[in-house]
Order: C-alpha cells, then structure tokens, then sequence
C-alpha cells in the first residue's frame, strides 16, 4: 500500500496506541514500522500492560543467568573430559543458538524516547527463587533504555527504597536526558524532599538538558531524609538548557544551596513560576536579574501569590516578549507590565482585577510587537470572571476630539481574545426588564448602543492583520449558574456586547483580509444569513465560526454556510 518507507512511518505517527497496534499485525513492513512507536513512550500503563514488561524483564534476566549457568557447565565438562571423549550433546550450538533469538527487550528498549516514573514499573512484584531483588529489574531494564530523552519522576513517599531508585535512574537515564521532571509531593503533603536530592538529580544530567522540571511542596512538613545529605553533588552548567519550570521549592536556610545551579541556566529563554510565596519574590527576581540574562518568556500560575507577580516583571533586564499570567494583577502589577509594553508581543491574562480593563487599553496603545492578546480560556474550564475591556476603553477616543487614538498595536495585533462589554442594549433589555443587575443594557439618550457598536467596530477594522477574533468564551460555569449566581457575577453569558450585524457596524470589517476564526460563543449576536454572507464575501480565509445558536437567524446562516461553503467549519451550540 505504502511503497515509501516514509510515508508509512508519517501515516503510523499520527495514530493512536491500539491503532498502532493493529497495525503491528498487518505484514512484517508495518509491524517493523509500528513496533518502535508502541516502545516509544511508557507512562501510565494499566496494571496488565505492567504484568507484561515485568514478565518481558524477568523472563530475559532469567534467561540470561541461564545461559551463564549452562556456559559454566559446558566449560567444567570439557576441563573434565577423557581425551578423545565427544562434547556433551546439544551443548555445541548453545552460544549460537541464544544470540540468534534475543529476547524483545533487547530489541525493543532502545526506542524508547519518554518515560514516565520507571520506580512504579515493578512495584509490588513478588521476588521468585531465581531474583531476590526486584531493584535488580529495575537496574537491568534502565540499562538498556539507553536512548531515553524524557524522565518523569512523582515522588510518593521519600524513604531509603526511593532513593536507591533514584541512584539507579541517575547512573542509567540522566546522562542521555533532554527533558527531567521531578514532581514532589504537593497538597500539604506530610513529606518533602530536601533541596540537596534535586540538585543531585539535577547535577548527574547531560550537558544537552533543555528543559527541566522542579516541583516540590511549598510547606513540608518533613524535609528529605538523612540519606540525602551523603549524595555527591557536582556543580555542572547547562548550555542547552532552554525552559526552566519552577515552583518555590527550597527553605530559606537552602538558598545558598542553589547558586551554582543559578550559575549554570545562563541560556534560559523560557522561565515557568508555579508557586512563590510574597516573601520570597524579590530574592527570585534578583536570580532572574543576574543569572538568567536571556530569559525573555515568562508563565506564572495562580499558585503565585499576587504580591509576588510585580517584582517578577520587573526581573527580566531585556524586557519580557511573552508574559502569560494566572494571577491576579493588583497596581503595582499593572504598572510593572506597563513597563514592557516596548518588547511585549504575547500577553495572557486569565483573573480579573480592578484594573483589568485600562492595563489592556494601555497595553495595546503602547505596544508595537504585540501580537496575541488572551484573556479568554480556551480549556472550557469554569471561569466565572475572565478580564474584559469596557466598550469606552477599547474605542479609546482622543479628548475634545472625534477621533480614535491610534494604537501602537493596531498592524502587528494577529490574535485578539477577550471580551468587549458595558455596551447598551436596548433590544435586550426589554427581554430582560426588571432585572436589576443588567442595568448597563439601558441606554442614557436614543441610539447610543448602535453608537457604541459602531465605534468599537471601527477600532476593530483598524487591526488590519487579524487573524483570529474571540469576543466570546463557552465555560463550565451554565452548570453551576443556580448555586454560584450573585447579582450577575456568575453569569457567563453575554448581553452588553456586540450584536455583530451589519447594521451595527460590521460592515466596517471588510479590510480584515486575514480574519480565519471567528468566536461569539454565548454572546446575544444576531448574525443571520446576510451577516453569513457577507462574512464569506470579504473574509475569503474564513474557516471557522463558533458560537452560532441552533435557531432562529443563527441557524439559518449556519445552514447556507453548509450548503454553499462547507470549508467554513460551524458548529452549533444551543442557547
């Protein structure tokens, strides 16, 4: 079927484990060609798949000391035997006959690129007469994953058990490793793992390393063990090192522990801040000023405490390109980022503050290199108050005047993902009288909505090379509406936003030559056939359209986009 070996192992390498598999049982070709990507990647295997590379390791062990054994034998014969006596039977061939057929580990093993907490492979197995020692099984079978390139390492319980594992996976994968993870006990985990374990794991890896992992619990209870405090450690730079993930995973006693690895990250691009208490920020920061001078990307997880999140900005000496952060941005935050607006080019906000709104608006007036602009989840996770741009924000007029202020953004902005909202509607709020908590859908004077709408569709017409445009986000949260709503807080749903129709203004689009994906998910839009139409006449990279409800004008549209421009990709959504 496949007459090139390259476009066989192409095809094989996007299928799944168990297509894979089947694969495997086609012809000999493909099963040459599948086998190495089954033995590719071992993580999470189920309790049989366990059985089997136990049985697999065993048995090839076993073997091995019996073809020892049998080879001592041979050998005390022939010193033993009366001259002109033949060789014992069948013992002639032996050694050809266990080099022709070796067993599959052998084979196998040296494919395997990622590996996902080898100590977990042979747990529990019972010891046999022949194999007292199951780190034995272990040792052997590391032996000869001897093109392992990703280790994860979960550390349960820390005792002298785990770390004769630990000395076995550093003797035979760290050496070889490109990317270590080292995921510590979490959640106010009665144990933890001392600063001096890391570092040792850490200092036994390759020169190659490039992206490394340290997890540890903030507030252990218990810290290493008395084992740990007689590992070698030798201080090694890392040249390769491209990506460095982090949470605050030392004392301050343990911080001179440190400096050497510090030392050493000099080529860091791309810096992940899991966890980091507020007193601890600014001794960071200081690390990230003096030995990391490359760091230019920077990820910052809502474990951070918001305190700690300005000097973290303010670290970077080249100024940060992509700054994507979970937490919260309190004023001094906002201002630390105002800071970067002249190298910024991706920004990723996903919590609301206070000052949400006018930090993006000046984000986007003073940015030349941005390109990205998220404060939109696309993981549909519960999100109940994302960050949003105020309808008057994003118009952003000049005083005494009646013009836009020009954004430094407007040719470089490719993606733009947030909300648009305080925009009045009128027709809406008809629907909805009498609930106090959409008081902003009211109009102060007749028109002032299609005002707005058209204003804020002229600041989007301004952003010439947009590619995507998401005004609108589906979440978890149309589950727990009824337990979760007050006074409007929990409703994901938008009513004060763009009805995205021609009269409102989006006719002013047109020059969005680019525009691929548009996103109105649960927004109140009235995009209708002559909207559809419209779309495909003046967006010709149109390809996708989210958010379209299952009736009404919406799914009119919906049906002539299928009918007539079925490369346009529409799914709908019930209101």
């Amino acid at each position: 079927m496949f007459e090139l070996p390259e476009l066989l192992d192409m095809v094989l390498s996007l299928l799944s484990i168990q297509d894979l598999a089947r694969c495997a049982l086609v012809n000999k070709q493909w099963c040459d060609s599948a086998t190495p990507l089954l033995w590719r990647t071992i993580s999470g295997l189920s309790s049989i798949q366990r059985k089997a590379l136990q049985r697999t390791v065993l048995e090839e062990i076993l073997r091995i000391q019996e073809h020892q054994e049998h080879h001592v034998r041979v050998e005390d014969a022939e010193q033993h035997q009366w001259p002109g006596q033949s060789p014992i039977k069948g013992e002639v061939n032996a050694e050809w006959k266990f080099s022709s057929c070796r067993p599959s580990l052998w084979r196998f093993a040296p494919w395997i690129r990622n590996l996902d907490n080898p100590q977990f492979i042979f747990y529990a197995l019972k010891n046999t007469t022949k194999m007292d020692n199951v780190l034995e099984l272990l040792h052997y079978f590391l032996k000869q994953c001897t093109n392992v390139r990703t280790l994860t390492l979960d550390i349960v319980v820390p005792s002298k058990v785990f770390y004769q594992v630990c000395l076995i996976i550093a003797d035979s994968l760290a050496p070889n490793l490109r990317e270590l993870s080292l995921l510590g006990p979490r959640n106010g985990s009665c144990f933890g793992m001392s600063s001096r374990w890391y570092l040792y794991m850490v200092s036994r890896c390759s020169i190659k390393l490039e992206k490394l992992t340290i997890y540890n619990d903030p507030y252990p209870g218990y810290i290493g063990d008395v084992v740990s405090k007689t590992l070698p450690i030798v201080e090694v730079t890392f040249p390769g090192l491209k990506e460095l993930i982090l949470d605050h995973c030392w004392s301050k006693d343990e911080l001179s522990m440190w400096e050497w690895f510090w030392k050493g990250c000099g080529n860091v691009e791309r810096l992940e801040l899991r966890a980091c208490r507020a007193n601890r920020a600014h001794d960071l920061a200081d690390r990230i000023r003096v030995w990391l001078p490359k760091v230019n990307s920077i990820v910052i997880k809502n474990t951070v405490h918001r305190k700690a999140v300005a000097p973290l900005l303010s670290a970077c000496v080249g100024g940060w390109k992509d700054i994507r952060t979970h937490a919260a941005l309190d004023p001094m935050s906002c201002k630390a980022l105002a800071t970067q607006c002249g190298t910024l080019e991706v920004l990723e906000v996903m919590t609301i503050s206070a000052f949400s709104s006018k930090t993006l608006r000046r984000v986007l007036l003073s940015s030349p290199r941005l390109n990205t602009l998220i404060t939109i989840d696309d993981k549909w996770c519960r999100r109940l108050r994302s960050p949003y741009i105020e309808a008057n924000e994003f118009i952003d007029l000049i005083p005494l005047s009646n013009s836009l202020h020009p954004w430094a953004s407007e040719k470089s902005l490719k993606v733009l993902k947030t909300r648009i909202t305080r925009i009045p509607r009128p027709d809406v709020y008809k629907v909805l009288a009498g609930q106090e908590h959409f008081d902003t859908l009211t109009e102060t004077y007749a028109g002032e909505g299609r005002y707005i709408q058209k204003r804020v569709h002229e600041r989007l017409a301004r952003l010439t090379n947009l590619e995507e445009l998401c005004l609108g986000q589906a979440t978890m949260a149309t589950v727990f509406l009824e337990s979760v709503y007050d006074e409007g807080e929990g409703e994901d749903y938008q009513y004060d936003c763009l009805e995205m129709t021609l009269e409102s203004g989006l006719d002013q689009l047109k020059d969005l030559k680019n525009l691929c994906v548009l996103d109105v998910q649960r927004m109140e839009q009235r995009i209708g056939l002559k909207e559809a139409q419209w779309m495909t006449q003046y967006w010709p990279k149109l390809r996708e359209i989210r958010g379209l409800c299952d009736d009404g004008d919406n799914l009119t549209a919906a049906e002539w986009l299928w009918k007539h421009y079925p490369m346009v990709k529409v799914k709908l959504a019930s209101r």
